[in-house]
């Protein structure tokens, strides 16, 4: 997305940090096929992220904020444009409830900061899977009264609250 050219060593880095929390193995060297393989996949992702930024005429953002809320932390995105949230899932399989749970998750957390005034509220979503060409894109609005058995966004983040709230009293 720089325009920068790929350093490999820093993938790796990111391979050993990734190792933390996912399964991610690293590999003992990079073969020409695999170099070959990840230059197609970054082709893609950049493609359809600036062809996404030229419809919607808003710049990439990369590593969007993700607000925090009460003892969860705040953190990063994989990537934005304007009030569109884009997460990228670089696997084999298709996408899968945890991925859709986690952008119900920081859409949760989007709005609870605007409703204190902290940010702003995610509109959209994209699930992209540049590997396999597969896309989900969907409106919070209708993808919130799917899964919310007819609750309103102030029920949803009471819901939640309740649930991660560090102000309960037992």
């Amino acid at each position: 997305m720089t325009g920068a050219a790929y350093d490999w060593a820093e993938c790796i880095e990111t391979l050993q940090r990734q190792r933390a929390s996912f399964d991610a193995v690293i590999p003992d060297k990079i073969e020409p096929a695999d170099r070959t393989l990840a230059e197609i996949v970054a082709l893609n992702l950049s493609t359809r992220l600036r062809t996404m930024s030229h419809q919607q005429n808003h710049p990439v953002v990369l590593r969007p904020a993700i607000p925090g809320l009460e003892w969860i932390a705040s953190g990063q995105g994989d990537f934005a444009i304007g009030r569109s949230l884009i997460e990228v899932k670089c696997i084999a399989k298709r996408f899968s409830a945890s991925d859709y749970r986690q952008i119900a998750i920081y859409w949760l957390l989007s709005f609870a900061a605007a409703v204190e005034g902290k940010g702003e509220e995610w509109q959209d979503f994209v699930l992209l899977n540049p590997r396999s060409g597969e896309e989900v894109s969907i409106r919070f609005a209708p993808f919130l009264t799917s899964i919310s058995s007819g609750r309103t966004k102030v029920d949803i983040l009471q819901v939640f609250q309740t649930l991660v709230g560090s102000r309960l009293t037992r």
